[in-house]
């Protein structure tokens, strides 16, 4: 039970997310763009850079690194939801 109530507990926070307009599956492309030293992931400072609301940037960079080690890969990036 601890399970499902973590699950609907993430699935409303990334509906919220994702309807404020905070979140949203980003593109290779855009990935590449903000990875400043070409190493295949993003550090907050990279991802900060590159986000339109820098008020948002700190909640929507949790969202996405999903293994929570402090950093986005592409796939994270690219996942969306």
């Amino acid at each position: 039970m601890t399970c499902f109530k973590t699950t609907v507990a993430a699935l409303a926070v990334a509906g919220i997310l994702a309807t404020s307009g905070l979140i949203y599956a980003g593109t290779p492309e855009e990935f590449d763009k903000c990875d400043k030293n070409k190493d295949g992931k993003l550090t907050f400072e990279e991802f900060k850079a590159c986000y339109p609301d820098k008020t948002k940037a700190k909640e929507a960079f949790d969202w996405y690194d999903r293994n929570k080690d402090g950093v986005i890969t592409k796939d994270e990036y690219t996942a969306g939801m």
